[in-house]
């Protein structure tokens, strides 16, 4: 007893030091290079998902390849989910009419590019000539953790780590392609799952043909969605960019998201472009004891136990597309049908699905309508309606959505969302960002929904709320201000009389300074009402990074200290990660993190990366539950990659 509260005094203490810390590291005005932009995405991971690592697999080939900004064309630059048609015209315009890009920065000088939004793209464009170099990329990660989880001990489990391989070839400047196989932590096969894809494009003529594994959108993401969903951000408005003409090769691990088989894009007209599409992919299922019907998609991807190797690659998937895109000056429309059948059939449609979609855009210099229309087995509709607003100060977006009951789309994205399936759901969603002078800014958003379809009368409203300001100091230091607040129904049918709500401030104060050092502090503090379970009626994160980098190495350490007694106080960290992207965990219970990464680099033809991190519990025994559980209150993981360029 003693020794508890000698550690609960401890870290008492540590939490004082660290408020202490924030108020002396603010006095020195510090600052950190990460992209406010994917950080923000990071910390604002909605309530029903977690963060889709795959969207972050694929921003690394974004950042692997980047694009030549001087040749690139306006289909390319929409490659980067940051950037909207409007602005990537103004990047064209500013080539043509004022003069060639020496300098990244120039892209400051166009009317729609923030400096925020700027830090996020950098790493995506180059102003090097295009050439095909470097030919081949290939990247290896693992990581490892300690102690093994009771699955192991129980020898359920089998080999403890995980493995990742890719390869990136570019044959010259039309055909490109990847390869991935990769191995979870438990899996016995280390190439349990694997992708291909190769893809001749000719971007200039709007030709492009991929074989193997891609992911197609079509229209608002309704049917057919990109790899990023549809996640907020006050950061990359608006929503609804441009129709997708061509598809993309499949650059994560991520085993269910995508499709398996042929792309063809043509401009048979001038204006006019058709799309076809053919996919005959393998999905986990959990079957009916007959095995005539799967009743639900296994999504994690594990093939660990029997149990999870019996639902593995169970379901065949059929999917045959075919899409028209015109345009009539700034109006560009979209006529898309997608027809999918299951084997065995999914047993809440027995038949094969069909989906008619109509979307359109108009592309304004200032007011930029957009939508789409789909209709569902012939009589099961849904819709998103959008509509931007910008000028040089101002950008507001308004969106409508209406999702029927039994309206079913399994490779769709809800709105607001990165991996949520469009189902049985009404909702609006306001989001706005004022710059009011290039060195400050306020932002948010309010997002209201509801279920169409309950099992109850009365109606519970879901409500979402962010308000966010930033201030940039003599373009070194920047401090972040975060308010969100969620309200929610006490069960998860949507039916009662009450509701909860959840209440998190996030503040962030950066610096960086003229020798490479880097410094990141941020406190995190969270209400939520009702509790039934803990005397506290808040939770409370505090974390700092420090980084030191050159031209061949750098270091990062990061600690923080958490103590959140309740899953509804939950909070979420984002954290620097091997292979220079980020990952979000999960902070519960009482405890602290100590991180330490270094990046090697030996003139960008060979990079190694290593990272050590260890996490406390002192209130627990284990950690975890069933057969993931930790048999220890601290828990330490090593994570390794390896990236070489020919």
């Amino acid at each position: 007893m003693a020794g508890f509260f000698g550690m609960k005094v401890m870290l008492t203490k540590t939490f004082m030091v660290n408020i202490a810390l924030v108020i002396v590291f603010v006095a020195l005005r510090v600052f950190s290079q990460d992209s406010e932009i994917i950080t923000s995405l990071f910390d604002e991971v909605s309530e029903d998902e977690f963060m889709d690592q795959g969207w972050v697999d694929n921003l690394w080939e974004l950042i692997e390849r980047p694009l030549p900004i001087n040749t690139a064309s306006e289909a390319e630059l929409l490659k980067i989910p940051f950037i909207d048609s409007r602005l990537a015209r103004k990047i064209v315009l500013y080539r043509k009419k004022v003069r060639e890009i020496k300098d990244l920065e120039e892209l400051l000088f166009i009317e729609g590019m923030s400096t925020e939004l700027f830090e996020a793209i950098r790493p995506m464009l180059t102003v090097a000539s295009p050439g095909i170099s470097p030919r081949l990329t290939y990247r290896i990660r693992s990581r490892m953790e300690m102690p093994l989880k009771v699955g192991y001990q129980k020898k359920v489990y089998h080999h403890p780590v995980y493995l990742q391989q890719r390869i990136l070839f570019q044959a010259n400047k039309w055909i490109s392609g990847g390869i991935l196989w990769e191995k979870d932590p438990g899996e016995a096969n280390y190439f349990d799952y694997g992708s291909f894809y190769i893809q001749y494009q000719q971007p200039q003529k709007k030709y492009s043909m991929l074989l193997g594994d891609f992911y197609q959108r079509y229209g608002a993401g309704l049917v057919l969605n990109s790899p990023y969903g549809n996640p907020f951000s006050i950061h990359s408005l608006p929503l609804f960019t441009d129709f997708a003409d061509l598809a993309t090769g499949n650059k994560s691990s991520i085993e269910s998201g995508g499709l398996r088989g042929l792309s063809l894009s043509y401009p048979f007209r001038p204006q006019k472009i058709i799309h076809l599409f053919y996919s005959h992919n393998y999905l986990d299922g959990n079957l009916t004891a007959d095995r005539r019907y799967f009743t639900s998609w296994y999504t994690t991807g594990f093939h660990r136990t029997e149990k999870e190797m019996e639902n593995k690659r169970n379901v065949s998937e059929k999917l045959v597309g075919v899409s028209l895109i015109t345009h009539f000056e700034e109006l560009y429309l979209q006529m898309s049908f997608v027809y999918q059948h299951f084997e065995p059939f999914y047993q809440k449609f027995p038949q094969g699905m069909s989906y008619y979609s109509m979307a359109y855009l108009k592309k304004g210099e200032k007011f930029q309508p957009g939508g789409e229309y789909v209709l569902f087995a012939q009589k099961f509709p849904a819709f998103h309606q959008n509509w931007f607003y910008q000028n040089r100060q101002i950008k507001f977006n308004w969106i409508g959505y209406y999702y029927h009951p039994q309206y079913f789309a399994f490779h769709g994205r809800a709105l607001g969302s990165m991996s949520g399936i469009p189902a049985n759901q009404l909702g609006c969603a306001v989001i706005m960002n004022y710059r009011v002078v290039s060195n400050f800014y306020i932002g948010g958003y309010m997002h209201f929904y509801r279920r169409v379809q309950l099992t109850d009368e009365v109606h519970v409203v879901k409500r979402d709320y962010l308000l966010e300001i930033g201030c940039r100091f003599s373009g070194r230091q920047h401090l972040r201000l975060k308010f969100q607040k969620n309200y929610r129904p006490f069960n998860t049918s949507d039916t009662g009389n009450g509701e909860k709500s959840r209440t998190v401030i996030h503040v962030d104060y950066n610096f960086q300074n003229a020798r490479g050092l880097e410094v990141k502090n941020f406190m995190k503090l969270s209400w939520a009402q009702p509790l039934d379970k803990t005397n506290r009626f808040y939770g409370i994160a505090l974390g700092h990074q420090i980084s030191w980098k050159n031209k061949y190495a750098k270091i990062t350490f990061r600690w923080s200290e958490f103590d959140v007694p309740d899953y509804e106080l939950r909070l979420y960290e984002s954290e620097p990660d091997v292979s220079h992207i980020y990952r979000s965990l999960l902070l519960n219970e009482r405890g602290a993190k100590f991180l330490v990464l270094v990046q090697l680099n030996a003139h960008k033809k060979l990079e190694f990366d290593v990272k050590y991190e260890q996490r406390l519990y002192p209130d627990l025994k284990t950690v975890g539950s069933g057969l993931d559980a930790y048999p220890s209150s601290q828990i330490r993981e090593i994570r390794v990659s390896l990236l070489g360029r020919i």
